[in-house]
């Protein structure tokens, strides 16, 4: 039985178990009926777990014939769900309130569930070890890969390789995107507490304004990593500002909440300096108190240039070489990073847009996928992962 045949013969089984999954999503760090779920679901075909020490995530270890160069390639699926209401007129819409995969980790997980099944149907055809691991917490800091890793997931065996998916609906179904080297940001989140002397505020010679030194904060970040953003990737953006006033009162706080993001891992930590220096400039100028919250988040997400030049080849073979296409770089962040950061890595896109109609993007209430796009999924990754290990042989030979 070709690769193609087996696929077929499991898609309507794949997107049976998707629509388990999109129905049934959770949170970050709370998916335990996600876990069991996998767990019994990779069970009816041979699989046993070999790892569970993050709470809720899932290591799976096949081996197949001789190892060769200590080959261990390593898949990731993202198991948790964001905090969004779902709008979408889908039969199997989410049934908890306020929780939706609506960036596509259901999809993820389904098609690492079915690689892995059809990579132990095809045992003997491949030599090495294939690792498969679901993450909890992608969505949240400080991110499951990096509990993961903290716990040994990339050793016993020592992974030399590692891959993820991740869907986009702007590509249409049938479509793989590759982009080698830096592709996506790192992620720290920036908190301030403007701490002033409120009061009337028509009596301003009595105060220390925080909303007033709060605004030349916010000028003053946007005006300098503005400025850098033409030669370095840089984003600085605040999204939350709460101070409690009125027509006629001065707060004493004012809040702001916001998020920095790069695509160089020096420069980040120049930029960590910088908004050190100017919450010192606007707390010196106005003579009051900024205390600063600034949480490291994300690496930027690397993809080895070898590695993904490889996967982008082993797709065009098997896809045709219009169905594989170069995506650019992007500002969003994924904690997949984390494992970009130790081994070679290929973090791609699927593509799972309708030709047909509007398709929304991730995070959006009405985020749907084309499930035609599992095939595709399962088809690639699949294929990717036994050339893989051909050429690791091909190399030891």
């Amino acid at each position: 039985m070709d690769l193609q045949t087996r696929v077929n013969t499991l898609l309507n089984r794949a997107i049976e178990v998707r629509r388990h999954l999109h129905q049934n999503p959770e949170l970050s760090f709370q998916e335990h009926a996600t876990q069991a779920y996998l767990k019994a679901l990779l069970a009816e075909y041979g699989l046993s777990s070999c790892l569970q020490n993050t709470q809720h995530g899932l290591v799976y270890c096949l081996h197949s014939g001789v190892q060769i160069n200590d080959a261990c390639l390593l898949l990731r699926a993202d198991m948790d769900a964001l905090p969004i209401q779902e709008q979408t007129e889908l039969t199997f819409r989410s049934q908890n309130t306020n929780v939706m995969h609506a960036c596509g980790h259901d999809v993820h997980m389904t098609v690492v569930a079915f690689t892995a099944i059809i990579m132990k149907q095809l045992t003997g055809t491949w030599q090495g070890t294939l690792k498969i691991i679901f993450q909890p917490g992608e969505e949240v800091l400080p991110g499951g890969a990096s509990l993961m890793i903290q716990e040994g997931v990339l050793e016993n065996p020592r992974v030399t390789h590692a891959m993820a998916i991740h869907v986009q609906p702007s590509l249409i179904t049938g479509t793989l995107g590759f982009c080698s080297g830096s592709y996506m940001a790192s992620s720290d989140e920036l908190r301030f507490n403007v701490k002033g002397r409120g009061g009337h505020a028509a009596l301003r010679q009595m105060l220390k304004d925080p909303v007033l030194a709060a605004s030349e904060l916010i000028v003053k970040l946007n005006e300098r990593f503005q400025s850098e953003c033409n030669t370095i990737p840089t984003v600085l953006s605040i999204g939350r500002v709460e101070a409690a006033g009125a027509t006629n009162v001065i707060p004493d706080q004012v809040h702001l909440e916001g998020t920095l993001r790069t695509r160089d891992e020096l420069w980040r930590k120049q930029a960590h300096e910088i908004i050190k220096d100017l919450v010192k400039s606007v707390s010196d100028t106005h003579e009051l108190e900024i205390d600063l919250d600034l949480r490291s988040g994300y690496p930027c997400l690397i993809n080895d240039a070898s590695f993904t030049h490889q996967n982008f080849l082993a797709a065009q073979q098997i896809l045709g070489s219009n169905k594989v296409v170069e995506v650019p770089p992007r500002m969003t962040a994924e904690d997949f990073s984390y494992f970009t950061q130790r081994v070679p890595s290929c973090f791609f896109r699927l593509g799972t847009g309708y030709a047909s109609k509007e398709n929304p993007e991730v995070h959006s209430p009405r985020f749907e996928v084309d499930e035609q796009s599992i095939y595709t999924g399962i088809f690639a990754l699949t294929s990717m992962c036994l050339n893989h290990f051909r050429l690791q042989q091909n190399i030891e030979g």
